[in-house]
Order: structure tokens, then C-alpha cells, then sequence
């Protein structure tokens, strides 16, 4: 594993060093700063979950010497301990300790932040709002979004209500549509929803009256291969469907037929 993050330890004016990384966040190493280190010498870590000690041996960069942190010590949250002994002059003796501080973080195996969390932005694609712009996203405990992002609570999706013989849908600012108040025989068409390779999904709400009217759909591919008549006088139809290739061509993906108040059909 290529090792991204260094983490800075230095034993110049103290015996101890204080770091802390991201639970999960693995590939670092730590530089170690002072006198009486060497390649001869390793940092022993304790952790939970280890058997007896981890070893990691110390490396010699031209003037810099470093050390790997386990990965298996980022397992859990919590201290982890290294500690480098002299080896040469006492067997056992201290000569310097690392406190490693494990911050909590849901399982990744992707690079994440130093030992300060940064920041989190996310580029707003909402037309609406300049381009370009960026807001802070703050988390909870869970990662849960509690400021700067879409948080779903009471989550609503804006209704368009064409009227006439002939309505397009606009499915490029709409994902509902109230189709109703027909007069005469309607044909409907659907709006290219976008460009590139996504998906898109939209349901449609048309309601008959007591003169029911013929409507005309686009092609779909049917749940069954059978399309809904839409013909029942005071018949309320729901209609969900959906594409993958930009209205090329787009699926039944469930459907509800209701007379009054009682249901007729779900597919």
C-alpha cells in the first residue's frame, strides 16, 4: 500500500508526542524527530485487538526517520500507544512515547483527512444558484447531513399541471405530473430529460371525469406489455415510469387505478 499521510512527531523539548488520524484511515506513517533515534530501533504500538505488541521498524529518509502506524491499530476508535525503546544502552528503557488518538469514522478504506477534519464543500449544480458556488456541509456523529446539504425531512418534488389537447412534459424541471381536466381526445409527449448517462424516473397522475376522453401516450414499455386503458369514466390513474437512456425508451415501473376512493388495479 502506497503510504500518503505523514504524520509529524518530535521529541525535541519532550519525551511524549501527541497525533490523532481517522478510524478507517489507513496507509500512514509517522516522522520521528529527536536525538538517539536509528534504523536499529523500532516503535513497539499497543492496541487493542493485538497480540502482545505490533513492531514496526524505523526507516531513514536522507535526514528524516519514520515509521509505519498499523493498519489493524485504526480498527476501532480510541488511544493507541508506540513506544521506542533504547535499545543500546538499557534494554527496556523509554525513550520516547506516541499517544495516537483514533478519531471515530464510518468504514473506508479511501484517503481522508489529517489529523484536523477539514472542511467539507460540495459544488451546488442547481441552476438556480450561481455556478461555481460552494457550501459547508456539517455532519453528526453518524455523518448524518445537519446544515449546507439536502437534509430529506418533509421532502416534496415541485408538480406541473400542463392543460390542453396536446401537453409536453417537461421532464427537465419536473418528476410529477397532474394530468386532468380533458375536453377532447389528448395526446401527451415526454420532454428528452437530459443528456448523458443517468437515470430518470417520473410519475404521472391523470385523473377521467365523468366523460372520460381518449389520451395518447408515447411509447412504453409496459409492466405485463399490456398498457392501462385510461378510459374509465371517474377513474383516478397513477403511473410510474422511468429510462436509463434519456427517453429513448422508458419503463412501466408501477402503476395504481383508483375509482372513487377504492382501489381498482396496482401493477
Amino acid at each position: 500500500m502506497a503510504i500518503s499521510y505523514t504524520h509529524v512527531c518530535d521529541f525535541t523539548d519532550t519525551g511524549i508526542a501527541y497525533i490523532q488520524v481517522w478510524q478507517h484511515n489507513y496507509g500512514h506513517r509517522v516522522e520521528l524527530i529527536g536525538t538517539n533515534l536509528s534504523t536499529s530501533l523500532t516503535v513497539q504500538w499497543h492496541y487493542n485487538g493485538v497480540s502482545g505488541v505490533d513492531s514496526r521498524a524505523i526507516t531513514a529518509e536522507t535526514t528524516h526517520f519514520y515509521a509505519l502506524i498499523p493498519n489493524d491499530a485504526l480498527l476501532q476508535e480510541g488511544l493507541v500507544e508506540g513506544y521506542i525503546y533504547d535499545a543500546g544502552v538499557s534494554i527496556g528503557t523509554t525513550v520516547y512515547k506516541i499517544e495516537l488518538t483514533v478519531r471515530k469514522r464510518y468504514d473506508t478504506t479511501e484517503a481522508g483527512s489529517e489529523d484536523t477534519p477539514p472542511d467539507t464543500y460540495f459544488v451546488i449544480s442547481n441552476p438556480a444558484v450561481t455556478p461555481g458556488t460552494y457550501t459547508k456541509i456539517t455532519y453528526d456523529s453518524k455523518g448524518l447531513i445537519t446544515s449546507g446539504g439536502d437534509v430529506f425531512a418533509g421532502y416534496t418534488e415541485p408538480v406541473s399541471a400542463p392543460t390542453g389537447t396536446s401537453r409536453e412534459l417537461d421532464t427537465t424541471a419536473y418528476n410529477v405530473f397532474d394530468l386532468k381536466t380533458f375536453t377532447a381526445e389528448t395526446t401527451i409527449t415526454f420532454k428528452t430529460p437530459g443528456s448523458g448517462t443517468r437515470c430518470y424516473s417520473m410519475t404521472l397522475f391523470i385523473t377521467q371525469s365523468a366523460s372520460p376522453q381518449t389520451i395518447n401516450l408515447p411509447t412504453i414499455k409496459w409492466n405485463g406489455g399490456s398498457a392501462p386503458t385510461l378510459t374509465d369514466a371517474s377513474t383516478y390513474y397513477i403511473i410510474a415510469l422511468g429510462t436509463i437512456n434519456n427517453g429513448t425508451t422508458w419503463f412501466e415501473l408501477g402503476r395504481g387505478e383508483y375509482n372513487g376512493s377504492n382501489l381498482v388495479e396496482v401493477n
